[in-house]
């Protein structure tokens, strides 16, 4: 059995999430990249814009 602190524990949970954040930085740099434009308006051509499966595909990418 192993016995974690609560900081250690607390340390874990901090790089999850910094590793989670890195994820969500990359993918919208991705974003950005291959769309030429920033995520609020890729986002809002998806929202608002004339169907586009692709970018739907691209957008709702989990």
């Amino acid at each position: 059995m192993w016995t974690v602190s609560k900081t250690e524990g607390a340390d874990l949970l901090k790089l999850d999430v910094m590793a989670r954040l890195r994820e969500a930085r990359e993918r919208t740099t991705l974003f950005e990249q291959t769309y030429e434009q920033s995520f609020e308006d890729f986002e809002q051509a998806v929202l608002h814009g004339q169907e586009d499966f692709g970018r739907w595909d691209d957008y709702s990418i989990e």
